[in-house]
């Protein structure tokens, strides 16, 4: 017989379950940022109050630092490097006056947008 491994899948306990996800930089918000890759991003929210509420999920803590790596590349310093990441967050701002609050907690990143 050739019976083969594959045929009975295994669901390991790390795999994460499929979330519904909104896509990148369609809105006037996200498109000023560099593209999150990391994780599952599920809410932009639309922004109409000049506040935009991003949340990214089953995201790892050193791929919020790799994406905070990235807002460093694009032009965005950190303000408040020393603030805690799991309670008020990162706040980073870009010379046209676009901020952006990074906050991290429990396998999910939110970013609030300001421009």
């Amino acid at each position: 017989s050739s019976a083969s491994a594959a045929e009975t899948p295994v669901l390991t306990p790390t795999e994460k379950p499929k979330l519904d996800t909104v896509p990148w930089g369609e809105d006037s918000f996200t498109a000023l940022l560099p593209e999150c890759t990391y994780g599952a991003v599920t809410l932009i929210t639309p922004g109409d109050d000049g506040l935009c509420l991003v949340m990214v999920e089953q995201i790892e803590e050193n791929d919020v630092v790799a994406y905070m790596d990235k807002l460093s590349a694009s032009g965005f310093s950190c303000v408040d490097e020393s603030s805690d990441l799991y309670t008020a967050g990162r706040n980073y701002s870009n010379s046209s006056g676009i901020t952006v609050n990074v906050v991290y907690s429990a396998n999910i990143m939110t970013l609030m947008i300001q421009k």
